[in-house]
């Protein structure tokens, strides 16, 4: 069995932990730019515990956002229910758009 799922796991909240949106990759700044309303503030990046759950959890402030990460080579397919994923996606079209305003 490889590990290296959960070394990426490590790498990625290493690489965020007590950090600013300013000094992260570019890719690191994209994700939390996309996740979140207000990213000014120091990233928390905590590893998720027990089953079925996400994998590692970012907090700026008061608000917070869990991820499954993966890592592999071949193709697979993993289903979620639909609405709280059309409801999560109409929830930020909204926000951002009150935002504009």
């Amino acid at each position: 069995m490889s590990f290296s799922g959960f070394d990426n796991e490590n790498e990625i909240i290493k690489a965020l932990n007590g950090k600013t949106i300013s000094s992260l990759k570019l890719n690191l700044q994209e994700l939390i730019k996309n996740s979140f309303i207000n990213y000014n503030g120091i990233i928390s990046a905590t590893k998720q515990a027990g089953q079925n759950k996400s994998d590692l959890k970012i907090t700026i402030g008061n608000e917070s956002h869990t991820y499954s990460i993966k890592k592999g080579t071949g193709n697979s397919i993993h289903q979620e229910p639909i609405e709280p994923f059309l409801q999560f996606l109409d929830d930020r079209a909204t926000c951002r758009f009150n935002n504009l305003k």
